[in-house]
């Protein structure tokens, strides 16, 4: 996750582009896909949850009686 926040500075603070600036870390999204509620790997959601992507209690496996198939979480963050 580290590897990926430097990514993202570095683009935004590309000097000589004309694409890319300051405020333009809005333009990129960062997209994390997990196989399974049970096979999530336990140390990446206590990552996701220091810089604010996740909250541990909010996935459920049953809502109204129904198995979930699918968690979707949408955050905007900036952390440099």
């Amino acid at each position: 996750m580290s590897s990926v926040i430097k990514n993202v500075a570095y683009i935004c603070l590309k000097k000589k582009s004309k694409t890319w600036g300051k405020e333009d870390w809005q333009k990129i999204v960062v997209l994390i896909v997990a196989d399974g509620f049970n096979k999530i790997n336990e140390y990446t959601l206590n990552v996701l949850s220091l810089i604010d992507c996740y909250q541990d209690g909010i996935m459920q496996k049953y809502n109204r009686g129904k198995s979930v198939t699918a968690h979707l979480f949408e955050y905007t963050i900036q952390l440099m």
